[in-house]
């Protein structure tokens, strides 16, 4: 399936941390949030992943748009209650328990290398391999986990859901050469709007805080 179908799919997700925020951490969607929600949602319905067909890989997305969010509230409780770091130590479990996929599907030609013409050069495999297992995982989830220690999850979900189709579309373009369809860019746009949305609430949060501050430590104490 496309890169823009799977992530538009997955970016899905803030809809379910909502869920499992409200009831797990008891962190409650402001209104405001719902509201740039719905837009980025009319955003991906415009965009209209499902015009293409890819059934199977668009159920997969939206399955693996539900477990990113369990991980993320996850993630976001560890935050709230442990001063340590225990992503080193889930990447492990990770790796120990899909480790028999090499048996099942073996190792793939990781030597070989493979040509982009959009870009005129041809990459080793081992370069996707690295960068999917060193930056994209180990990496991008070090960083969730920093960012979740101060930040709502249903605001971190947010910027998700608004970042994530964007960037991959464009780099879909670059990479691959899929050319996204017209209705794909009107959902972006949708999506960026929603994006300078959530930029203004929060920085209208910090705003508020700053200019309070007397008043706000005394709410939490």
């Amino acid at each position: 399936m496309p890169i823009a179908n799977a992530v538009i799919f997955w970016s899905i997700a803030p809809f379910f941390v909502f869920i499992f925020s409200a009831l797990f951490l008891g962190e409650k969607a402001h209104k405001r949030y719902i509201g740039i929600f719905v837009i980025a949602l009319a955003g991906i319905a415009v965009a209209n992943p499902l015009s293409g067909g890819h059934t199977l890989g668009n159920l997969v997305a939206l399955a693996t748009g539900a477990i990113y969010a369990a991980m993320i509230t996850y993630m976001r409780y560890e935050g709230k209650t442990e001063t340590g770091n225990d992503i080193a130590w889930s990447l492990l479990a990770a790796a120990l328990v899909l480790s028999p996929s090499l048996l099942l599907v073996g190792p793939g030609k990781v030597s070989a290398t493979i040509s982009y013409p959009g870009l005129g050069i041809s990459v080793p495999v081992m370069l996707w391999v690295g960068g999917l297992g060193v930056i994209s995982t180990g990496f991008a989830n070090f960083g969730i986990s920093i960012v979740l220690k101060v930040l709502n999850a249903n605001v971190y979900s947010l910027v998700d859901i608004i970042v994530s189709p964007v960037v991959a579309t464009t780099l879909g373009y670059l990479v691959f050469a899929e050319v996204p369809a017209r209705s794909t860019i009107y959902g972006a746009v949708l999506l960026l709007g929603a994006g300078f949305w959530l930029t203004r609430e929060m920085s209208r949060g910090a705003e508020n805080r700053a200019a309070h501050p007397c008043q706000i430590a005394s709410h939490h104490t």
